[in-house]
């Protein structure tokens, strides 16, 4: 299965300073931090994968971002999905999963969330997945409300080919008179 893609921007290179002249001390070259680790938008975690920020919307693609490779080591990452609308609860259904077969090392936990920001006070574990996913790959894993989030994580050791996943919305349970 295919990961995301994205495309990265390069910073400059620095000009080059000209010699300087005898007995004249050159300045520094400037000196770019080197890139680390950083929080998403909304403050979810993102080390390892790519498109972790929020997304509200009727459909949304999301995998590990391994393409055809393994995933990396020491992942954590986290989306939150937000359905069009309120009155649509969410449901995730994975194409593809394959992690190590052991829940303390890599998994997927999915939670249902009652507010936007998805806070630990407002998350109920839905369901945690690892190895072949328990049964679950093509089965649509639905939500209790409008907002639900996905938690990656791995270890730093075996990793295997990930998942790949697709967020959407279905109509909320009419309720009984």
């Amino acid at each position: 299965f295919d990961g995301f893609s994205a495309t990265f921007g390069e910073m400059p290179s620095p000009t080059p300073s000209p010699t300087p002249s005898p007995g004249v001390t050159p300045s520094p070259s400037p000196s770019y931090p080197t890139p680390s680790p950083t929080p998403a938008v909304g403050g979810l975690s993102c080390t390892g994968c790519t498109g972790c920020d929020p997304y509200t919307g009727a459909s949304w693609a999301i995998s590990d971002g391994s393409g055809s490779s393994n995933y990396p080591s020491n992942a954590l990452c986290e989306w939150i999905f937000t359905t069009s609308s309120s009155a649509r609860n969410a449901k995730i259904t994975f194409s593809a999963f394959e992690l190590e077969d052991n829940p303390d090392y890599d998994y997927v936990k999915i939670y249902s969330c009652t507010d936007s920001t998805c806070s630990s006070s407002s998350m109920t574990l839905i369901e945690t997945m690892y190895g072949d996913g328990q049964g679950n790959v093509g089965v649509a894993i639905e939500g209790t409300t409008n907002v639900m989030r996905v938690e990656f994580k791995s270890d730093g050791s075996a990793e295997f080919d990930g998942f790949s996943a697709t967020f959407g919305e279905m109509p909320s349970p009419t309720p009984s008179p």
